[in-house]
């Protein structure tokens, strides 16, 4: 996997935080990205409590997404 490309935390850093947040949007749509097959883009879930390797680990999304609960 190339540094940035897919990867779930890229979206939890500060400057998308303050991207996202400041002006106002309360609600963060995230494409399926639990454990799959991928024969249907990722809808096919195989694991609801994975996070596919392909985006992330299951820490990475659990800390980072906190920055966006808090606010």
């Amino acid at each position: 996997m190339h540094e940035g490309h897919g990867r779930l935390i890229n979206i939890f850093k500060s400057n998308y935080h303050d991207k996202i947040c400041k002006p106002g949007c309360n609600a963060i749509w995230i494409n399926p990205c639990f454990k799959s097959p991928f024969g249907d883009a990722g809808y096919d879930v195989e694991d609801y409590y994975t996070v596919a390797p392909r985006y992330d680990t299951n820490d990475v999304i659990k800390g980072s997404s906190a920055v966006f609960v808090e606010e």
